[in-house]
């Protein structure tokens, strides 16, 4: 009995032991603060610099390619104008085919028909060229005048008067760039060289392409317009820019020698 009575008493005294800690355990947490209670905030700390590190790295993949596609833009960029210059003279080509026998030159059948001695009287020189500077280029490649191709387009865009008409005239004047005024002083078509005192009167040009540009820009001021303007066609030019008669003609026999010249190595195809 006594052995009963002492088991009851420890489990008891286990019992209220147990009671008392949970008791002082309970109160003890009742008293921490909401932080106290949260995972430990260094772990925190970390995941949120690991979320930072994987950020900053996705951030510098799509920089670098962001960087790559800008570069390749710019490439681009760079080689737009020879594309755009490529593609615009094959489609007025391909448009043209029905109505030229010369692509390159805008010789169509109608001038090509009629016999010499009048063709450079109706060639409108304001009419624009269907040639590139790319086919210019190609046909000066053996000359003293190669690398003019741009020049001559870019003179026919500014001053309006067709770029065929301008490379006849300097392959005449200069004979292909072999001249002394071409050789001596850039100077591709005669300009001031009057027949008096031709290579002194001769003007000095800074480079060939600069003569281009300031010969056609003197064609479209004083012979398509003002005191010198007699007409548009070459033979009404040469009433008052050549004292040779035959000058037109010439000329016009040079530009459908350069014309053929195109359509033979398929430039114009």
């Amino acid at each position: 009995m006594k052995q009963m009575k002492w088991d009851k008493e420890m489990v008891g005294l286990v019992c209220g032991c147990v009671c008392l800690i949970g008791a002082i355990g309970w109160s003890q947490y009742q008293h921490m603060t909401t932080e106290d209670r949260t995972p430990d905030s260094s772990v925190i700390i970390s995941e949120e610099l690991k979320r930072q590190k994987e950020m900053d790295k996705h951030i510098i993949r799509v920089t670098d390619r962001m960087m790559q596609l800008e570069q390749a833009l710019w490439a681009l960029g760079e080689k737009l104008p020879q594309i755009k210059e490529h593609m615009t003279a094959k489609n007025v080509r391909l448009e043209a085919r029905t109505v030229a026998v010369g692509n390159g030159s805008r010789l169509v059948a109608e001038y090509r028909d009629k016999p010499t001695t009048k063709r450079s009287s109706t060639f409108d020189v304001t009419v624009p060229s269907l040639v590139t500077a790319y086919e210019i280029d190609m046909v000066l490649a053996e000359s003293p005048l190669a690398g003019l191709g741009r020049a001559f387009i870019e003179a026919e865009a500014e001053s309006k008067v067709n770029a065929m008409f301008l490379l006849a005239l300097a392959v005449h004047e200069s004979n292909w760039g072999s001249s002394v005024l071409a050789r001596e002083k850039n100077n591709l078509f005669g300009f001031g060289a009057y027949d008096s005192n031709p290579y002194h009167g001769a003007k000095v040009f800074a480079s060939k392409e600069e003569c281009v540009k300031h010969v056609a820009r003197f064609l479209r001021d004083h012979y398509l317009e003002g005191s010198y303007y007699r007409g548009k066609t070459i033979q009404s030019i040469n009433q008052t820019y050549a004292s040779d008669r035959a000058w037109g003609e010439k000329i016009f026999a040079t530009m459908t020698r350069l014309d053929s010249k195109i359509q033979s190595m398929g430039l114009s195809e």
